[in-house]
């Protein structure tokens, strides 16, 4: 739990002491690493609130993420589905 707790702090700021216990039981159900991914994209989207990182984990769980590779998976198709739908048809147009 140091380690997560230390890494919040480091990106975020003050670890409630308050969320110490849904800390523990995500702690249950991930890994270290995933945990730290999760405070990651809450600082990636200016968000520095644990009720955020708590939201994205249940996210997570809700659909199905079990790895690193997972998050990355998510992210990926998250950034994909944010692109603007005719920018290969602009990309094209130019080409002429």
């Amino acid at each position: 739990l140091a380690k997560i707790v230390q890494h919040f702090q480091e990106v975020i700021g003050e670890f409630p002491r308050s969320a110490l216990d849904k800390l523990q039981r995500w702690r249950e159900v991930y890994p270290v690493e995933i945990i730290q991914a999760a405070i990651d994209e809450a600082a990636e989207n200016n968000v520095r609130k644990w009720r955020y990182v708590d939201g994205v984990l249940k996210g997570w769980q809700a659909d199905g993420v079990r790895t690193l590779g997972d998050v990355e998976t998510r992210r990926d198709a998250r950034k994909k589905a944010k692109e603007p739908a005719g920018e290969d048809w602009q990309k094209m147009e130019v080409l002429r």
